[in-house]
């Protein structure tokens, strides 16, 4: 069995990241040269379908950031539920054994 670790800055870094590149993406402006041929109509579909593809590919990253933040503010405080159990177990053993030495 592996070890599962949660790396909070490399979990924050790569939020950052999806969030930039969604923000980059978002950026892209694309438009279809004005080609004089029959097959201008084919172009400009293509060019709408790739610019689709793009402004998926932006609300992509930015759900994947969403997300990576929730996942990580999850841990967090679901590790921090666990320090506190953790501590009242570890008084309430110490409680516990004062009458047995």
């Amino acid at each position: 069995m592996s070890n599962i670790t949660w790396d909070h800055f490399e979990v924050q870094r790569a939020a950052t990241d999806a969030a930039y590149a969604s923000f980059a993406l978002n950026g892209v402006s694309l438009s279809s040269p004005a080609t004089g041929s029959k097959a201008q109509a084919t172009l400009n579909e293509k060019m709408q379908g790739l610019k689709q593809a793009i402004e998926d590919m932006s609300e992509a990253a930015n759900a994947m950031s969403a997300g990576l933040k929730a996942a990580d503010k999850a841990f967090e405080d679901n590790e921090q539920q666990c320090k506190v159990k953790i501590t009242k177990s570890a008084r309430f053993l110490d409680n516990s054994m004062k009458g047995w030495g």
